[in-house]
């Protein structure tokens, strides 16, 4: 192989290691949508369109400005496994004000992205949506699709 040759495969190689993981935190994200009122079942019944199996509810309020509660869900293709290598997580929580979601929205995406975790965050209306995969897992591009192809509709 020439010095040419292995001048452009180190080069690619470098743009590949660094667009990687650029281009997978574009994927998981998105710039918060327009604020409208919605409420959570309209939020959960899109998701479950999409395909995602619901196993356990539990409702919930985040700690930070302006959440005013949602719901926790724990889906799976089986909901007798509960195996925590393979359990997925959509959190969703209702915000007073368009400034308020938008700041939970960088706050997750920041978490996120420094901590390397499996997951995204999304928003739909007056709810964040928030994706958590398994730490260490499978990435969960698949659930991700799903669930970013629901609150586009």
């Amino acid at each position: 192989m020439s010095n040419n040759a292995i001048k452009v495969v180190s080069i690619l190689f470098a743009v590949m290691i660094i667009l990687l993981p650029m281009s997978w935190a574009f994927v998981v994200t998105q710039t918060p949508g327009p604020y409208f009122a919605t409420e959570s079942n309209q939020v959960l019944d899109a998701l479950k369109a999409a395909g995602l199996n619901y196993c356990e509810q539990t409702e919930s309020t985040w700690q930070v400005t302006g959440a005013q509660g949602g719901k926790s869900v724990r889906i799976s293709s089986d909901c007798s496994k509960k195996s925590s290598d393979t359990t997925i997580f959509i959190h969703t929580q209702k915000f007073d004000s368009a400034q308020d979601r938008d700041d939970a929205v960088r706050l997750i995406q920041k978490t996120i992205n420094m901590n390397d975790l499996n997951g995204g965050v999304y928003t739909y209306g007056s709810y964040v949506i928030a994706v958590q995969g398994p730490t260490g897992g499978k990435p969960i591009s698949e659930t991700l699709s799903q669930v970013k192809a629901a609150l586009q509709k």
